[in-house]
């Protein structure tokens, strides 16, 4: 235990010194029903950028065990798009090792491939890099809204020309108020639809503002 708060002061420390604010670096981040060793949430958005499992000693079963506890707390935040870092102790110079995680491999793939860092990625440039996944996720999500409002007017405009040809037809006899009636569900079901789509544009502009400043 001594040993593993000695590597939390030291990595602390280390992030510090390649410009990482203090206020982006959180111990024991709460996802869900775990708790993260140490997180770097964006001060400003507050959404975390890379997080960091800490582990005393290097070998076969707390490597599997980082690594798959590092998949649960990615599982555990929706499958945002997160740096993943496993930190052991080591004797040497630097006290400490880090391991970059692609969770997204199986764990063979992981021992054989996973890239020991010589040097960690500037604030900055993970702070941009996590503003351009955040973008790249509002957007699809503005596209998902956007295809959901074009098929439900599609939708209702065929089912109003089918009951107004049907009615010209003499098939069946439209009123007026049945007509004021129709036109107000259809307002009711598009209403949500709508209001999201107006309101993940606006998000989605602002994140675009953001990146050019």
């Amino acid at each position: 235990m001594v040993l593993e708060i000695s590597i939390f002061n030291e990595l602390i420390n280390y992030l510090i010194e390649r410009g990482y604010p203090p206020s982006s670096i959180v111990m024991d981040w709460p996802v869900g029903k775990y708790r993260v060793d140490l997180a770097i949430i964006d001060p400003e958005s507050k959404e975390p950028m890379a997080i960091f499992e800490v582990k005393e000693h290097k070998n076969s079963s707390t490597m599997q065990s980082g690594y798959h506890q590092l998949r649960k707390y990615i599982k555990a935040m929706g499958n945002k798009s997160v740096l993943t870092y496993l930190v052991f102790s080591v004797e040497g110079e630097k006290p400490f090792q880090i391991k970059k995680v692609d969770i997204y491999n199986t764990y063979s793939q992981f021992e054989d491939y996973a890239e020991i860092l010589s040097d960690i990625i500037s604030f900055n440039i993970l702070q941009n890099s996590r503003l351009n996944s955040i973008i790249a996720e509002k957007k699809n999500e503005r596209d998902r809204v956007s295809l959901w409002v074009w098929g439900l007017s599609w939708a209702l405009a065929i089912i109003i020309a089918i009951l107004l040809v049907m009615d010209l037809l003499g098939f069946i006899m439209i009123e007026t108020n049945h007509l004021i009636l129709l036109a107000g569900i259809v307002a009711l079901v598009m209403f949500p639809f709508i209001k999201r789509l107006r309101i993940t544009d606006f998000e989605f502009e602002m994140l675009l503002t953001k990146r050019k400043e």
